[in-house]
């Protein structure tokens, strides 16, 4: 009883295996690519034979295509080719078609064997008294094609040459590398008094030319290096909402691997061609950030800061991927919520400090004057700085000034307290009451 218990738990651990290896599945990583694992049949006749393959993307990397038998016995490949060459009309027409007919905008007809052919003219011939036409592309209507010999090809190809050595269909496992498929997260933030709800989606777009339906789903954030591939990312035009879009809960197993991170969605989906679809990373969480406004000295703006810990003690101590956030205030009204601004999201590990800069704020206005600029000498240049802020809000802010200095630098005198941010940034701090401005003036002399 307990040998067949054993032998029974073996050939089930089998079967699992058998099952993850055959599953199709897409792993997709920032910077616009993804791995492609698929399940293919593969008819197989004993000897030397070809076998082509058309349900591929037209984005493929030729170069990381590997096509694997489930058994090595099966058959044994000696080449491996791609053809990246679809058919125009006219292509098509040289390789494959000796008479034609050409029914004119007149309404005439001019019929004969194709000699020529480009993108302004084509050149026939009349059988009877070999006569030559060369007519204008424009001036034909409609074209009908004779003694067609082969098919259209409307689709990139994969050819392998193999040796056969078992007759049958067989399973096989078909890996390869292709851009057009995009992803990123996206961050939907309502800040609400002094909270901020945080939603984190998946947002996972298809540019591939193919449709992937029933494929499990793998997420890597992080971006390996690729050599002479473009990491442009697409834009979605068709935005689909998956069902997949819970408040209370996610579908992603989430864990670190190397120096990724690595989202795995436990149903299968469809990634449909040029489209793109969102789908929940993390169960909505609710942190309580630091809000603070910064004015950049020399500018014309103060920007809202919303900084938030990425700890777990904080509501979050979650890997927070690459993505844009969109943030909403909800202020208890019946206006309901309103956009705040947007922002772009590094990679953000547990632990660390998140800063999101949504947008200028109305209500805090800034105002630099450099009142005086002197030269001691040649190599010396002082100025008298005056910065002034003011909060017209009925609200308490807290103010950070950011000035930049250049070469070898030092502040004479300062009417208020600052801290050294770096080598060449000083930053002063301040809490404005409501309604209330302050000055800020200090010397500055710079060696050059």
């Amino acid at each position: 009883m307990k040998i067949i218990k054993i032998i029974t738990t073996m050939l089930t651990m089998i079967l699992i295996i058998v099952a993850l290896q055959a599953e199709n599945r897409i792993t997709l990583y920032h910077g616009g690519f993804g791995l492609v694992n698929e399940s293919i049949n593969i008819p197989i006749h004993k000897g030397p034979h070809s076998f082509h393959y058309t349900d591929i993307p037209s984005s493929l990397d030729a170069n990381s295509v590997i096509l694997k038998p489930s058994d090595h016995d099966l058959f044994t490949i000696q080449t491996q080719s791609y053809v990246n060459i679809t058919d125009t009309w006219f292509e098509f027409l040289n390789r494959h078609s000796d008479i034609i007919e050409l029914i004119m905008n007149d309404g005439s007809i001019i019929k004969g064997n194709l000699f020529y052919n480009d993108r302004t003219f084509l050149g026939l011939r009349d059988k009877d008294n070999n006569r030559k036409f060369f007519i204008r592309l424009n001036e034909i209507r409609n074209i009908t094609a004779h003694s067609i010999t082969e098919y259209f090809r409307t689709k990139p190809l994969l050819s392998w040459d193999i040796i056969g050595h078992e007759e049958g269909t067989h399973p096989a496992s078909l890996t390869y590398l292709c851009t057009g498929f995009n992803w990123e997260g996206i961050y939907k933030a309502v800040w609400k008094n002094n909270e901020l709800i945080l939603d984190v989606m998946a947002n996972i777009s298809n540019h591939t030319g193919k449709d992937y339906h029933n494929y499990q789903l793998v997420l890597v954030a992080g971006e390996p290096k690729r050599i002479g591939v473009s990491t442009q990312q697409h834009r979605d035009v068709k935005l689909m909402a998956s069902s997949a879009i819970e408040r209370e809960s996610s579908d992603f197993d989430t864990q670190a691997f190397d120096e990724y991170h690595v989202f795995t969605y436990s149903k299968p989906v469809d990634i449909i061609n040029q489209r793109a679809k969102q789908i929940r990373l993390y169960p909505t969480k609710s942190t309580t950030p630091e809000v603070y406004y910064e004015y950049q000295t020399g500018s014309d703006a103060v920007f809202t800061k919303i900084k938030i810990q990425n700890k777990q003690q904080m509501g979050l101590g979650i890997a927070l991927p690459k993505g844009i956030i969109h943030v909403y205030r909800d202020d208890n009204t019946n206006v309901g919520l309103t956009f705040v601004g947007e922002d772009i999201v590094s990679q953000i590990p547990v632990k660390e400090e998140w800063v999101i800069s949504p947008g200028k704020t109305f209500d805090v206005v800034g105002k630099t004057d450099a009142k005086s600029v002197r030269r001691p000498s040649r190599n010396i240049t002082e100025r008298d700085m005056e910065v002034n802020i003011k909060n017209r809000s009925d609200d308490l802010k807290n103010i950070e000034i950011i000035h930049n200095l250049s070469s070898t630098w030092t502040i004479i005198e300062s009417s208020h307290e600052f801290l050294v941010r770096d080598a060449s940034t000083i930053v002063f701090k301040q809490v404005l009451n409501a309604q209330q401005e302050s000055t800020f003036l200090w010397t500055e002399r710079i060696e050059h």
